[in-house]
């Protein structure tokens, strides 16, 4: 009896803890629609300055999502920060690379700041999936390419069909991989903010080699106290202060997660 009497109350325990949990679920929910709305008002109204703190706070209260880094680029946008929408729309671009309405926006942000996307075929195709997509289609078809082959030296019949299979799910493979390859590289991009000039060591006052624009892509090498070291497209090396670039891809597990979904 004293068993069957802790069981029940074990379980009205847990009943009782799934309904708060519940609760606070539909609560966090609700606070987030309301966020959202008064941050898509902002926007409708021409407050974009408001709008863009809105869904900023969004994000670190509730994690990265495409639709709502799409607006923060279109809040950025209307604000006349085009490299700020430029880093919002590729950072939305990880998690949604198909989207027709992010990639018009995206054009638009790279004429303002007068960058054009990089011209390298492997680039354009690796971000054509994310990189959770190419991870299991190059999976899916190296195991088919695998198991093809092995069919092809075992059975008698159907040897064509199979080696076919063998080489399409091999190339397919191959081109995954070198598409994980180029995506992966992301992680070391960052987006230039602001103008800033191109230090050759990373000490304030120090001697200057160049500047980089706004909207600028580069190469995240290293950092030193508040400078990094970065590369641009053409080449060009030297530390410019950290608050002047941003990675794509944001420091913390939360982004990865996204990516990684």
């Amino acid at each position: 009896m004293k068993t069957h009497a802790r069981s029940s109350s074990l379980h009205r325990w847990f009943a009782v803890l799934a309904v708060l949990a519940a609760c606070l679920g539909f609560t966090r929910r609700a606070s987030a629609s309301v966020a959202l709305d008064a941050a898509n008002r902002a926007f409708a109204e021409g407050r974009y300055a408001d709008a863009v703190a809105r869904y900023e706070r969004l994000l670190e209260h509730e994690g990265y999502s495409a639709p709502v880094l799409f607006d923060l680029g279109n809040a950025y946008l209307r604000d006349k920060q085009p490299a700020r929408a430029l880093l919002a729309y590729e950072r939305a671009r990880l998690l949604a690379p198909r989207d027709p309405a992010l990639a018009r926006n995206l054009v638009q942000a790279e004429a303002a700041t007068g960058f054009a996307e990089p011209s390298s075929t492997v680039t354009r195709l690796a971000r054509s999936l994310t990189l959770d997509e190419w991870t299991r289609l190059g999976a899916a078809t190296f195991w088919l390419a695998a198991c093809a082959t092995v069919g092809a030296f075992v059975l008698r019949r159907g040897r064509g069909w199979l080696r076919l299979a063998a080489a399409g799910g091999a190339v397919v493979a191959g081109v995954s991989l070198a598409a994980i390859a180029s995506a992966s590289r992301v992680t070391d991009t960052g987006l230039v903010l602001e103008a800033a000039p191109l230090l050759v060591s990373p000490f304030a006052g120090a001697e200057s080699s160049g500047s980089l624009r706004p909207g600028a892509e580069v190469e995240l090498e290293r950092t030193h106290d508040s400078f990094a070291l970065v590369r641009d497209r053409a080449g060009h090396e030297g530390w410019i202060e950290r608050g002047a670039v941003a990675p794509i891809v944001p420091d913390g597990a939360k982004f990865s997660a996204c990516i990684s979904s």
